[in-house]
């Protein structure tokens, strides 16, 4: 599934709730981020495979998403200070952004 989404170039809003996203297959889904350039909501709740650095890794590739408004990282491993950074960066860079669910 992860390698057909690039090729929805419209797509708002992707929802990969509990699919057992794990360290191993983090870079490829931050890759695939970042081809997804339209998504407005985001969850990923609820994929504890991640551990900090990984969740770290990902609110990163939020970056090259310019649309986002919404995102849902609850039930996830994100207590790390490397995670609250990203956030951070992201909340400055990103104006649009308009709620973020831990």
């Amino acid at each position: 599934m992860i390698k057909m989404l690039p090729r929805l170039p419209r797509l708002q809003m992707l929802v990969l709730c509990n699919i057992s996203l794990s360290d191993e297959n983090v870079y490829q889904f931050c890759q695939m981020l970042l081809n997804l350039r339209t998504v407005r909501k985001l969850n990923i709740a609820n994929n504890r495979g991640l551990s900090s650095d990984s969740m770290s890794e990902i609110v990163g590739a939020f970056k090259g998403m310019p649309e986002l408004r919404e995102i849902d990282l609850s039930k996830n491993n994100c207590s790390a200070v490397t995670v609250y950074k990203e956030l951070a960066d992201l909340i400055i860079q990103n104006r649009r952004l308009k709620s973020i669910t831990m």
